[in-house]
């Protein structure tokens, strides 16, 4: 492990153990509820049990980069992994277990423009992981050919040495030189903004239909916000008002993340390297 990076790696390590300690209490107090609710209507018992699978997500969720890690698919930054995290005790355990987004009007909005703005980074991550991959995967076979070749000519080369000179590397195939991995052709091109951009709003799709499920079978949690909180159904614009928001700060976090990063490699001109694949 680089020594730079022990620091970040046990910042993530101790917010992962204070993740799973705060979801962890939270489910042993939804199960107390659901013991002393013994007797309650089946709907208060459905909305208990969606309360503790929450917070039993939350855990899981919490060791999601780190399962990712062990099974050598993927391997995030400590910085990314680290905001991931934050977003997770703002989303799940104050959002939804602790009812921000109920009693915090703007909540809804923060998380998802910062949901949007995680995953198109993220996402850009794994694109450039794939561009990275793609280019060790065609160097290697390449420099192995070149090395047979010139093994199976070297007597020929060496005949030949003192009639001619070797020709000299020009243009883009010598800056990539020995030991220096071909680019992807479509390594920081639009191909992966629109792709990270593409996908994050899929994602915000996604969620939009699961809170319409939720809100299908458990009426009281309104996470579509259909119904005004003294009670009452939206009627109209009004009944669509949090459904539009929410997508239009999806689009403008992913589009803000992704301003950032193009940003940050025309000035650098280097990956953000925040997402590897591992071997």
């Amino acid at each position: 492990m680089n020594r730079k990076t022990e620091p970040a790696q046990d910042a993530v390590k101790k917010a992962r153990g204070l993740m799973t300690l705060l979801f962890g209490l939270y489910a042993v107090y939804q199960i107390f509820v659901i013991v002393t609710a013994i007797g309650a209507p089946a709907g208060d018992w459905s909305e208990l049990v969606v309360t503790l699978l929450q917070a039993l997500a939350g855990i899981a969720l919490t060791f999601l980069p780190e399962l990712l890690r062990r099974l050598h698919w993927i391997e995030m930054r400590p910085g990314l992994e680290m905001a991931y995290l934050v977003f997770l005790f703002l989303a799940l355990f104050l959002g939804t277990l602790m009812r921000f987004f109920v009693n915090v009007s703007f909540w809804d909005t923060l998380t998802h423009a910062l949901a949007s703005a995680l995953g198109a980074f993220a996402l850009y991550g794994i694109w450039e992981a794939v561009a990275m991959s793609w280019s060790e995967q065609v160097t290697a076979p390449s420099e192995a050919r070149g090395h047979a070749k010139s093994e199976a000519t070297a007597a020929t080369h060496r005949q030949t040495a003192k009639r001619y000179e070797a020709p000299q590397r020009t243009g883009r195939r010598a800056s990539q030189g020995k030991g220096l991995l071909q680019r992807a052709p479509w390594d920081n091109g639009p191909m992966g903004y629109g792709f990270a951009l593409g996908m994050t709003l899929v994602g915000g799709v996604l969620w939009e239909i699961y809170e319409f499920t939720i809100d299908a079978f458990m009426p009281k949690q309104n996470l579509q916000r259909y119904a005004a909180i003294g009670g009452g159904l939206l009627e109209g614009r009004a009944a669509l008002m949090d459904t539009m928001v929410d997508l239009i700060w999806d689009l403008t976090g992913a589009v803000v993340a992704l301003v950032i990063v193009w940003g940050i490699r025309k000035k650098t001109g280097r990956r953000l390297g925040q997402v590897r694949f591992r071997p």
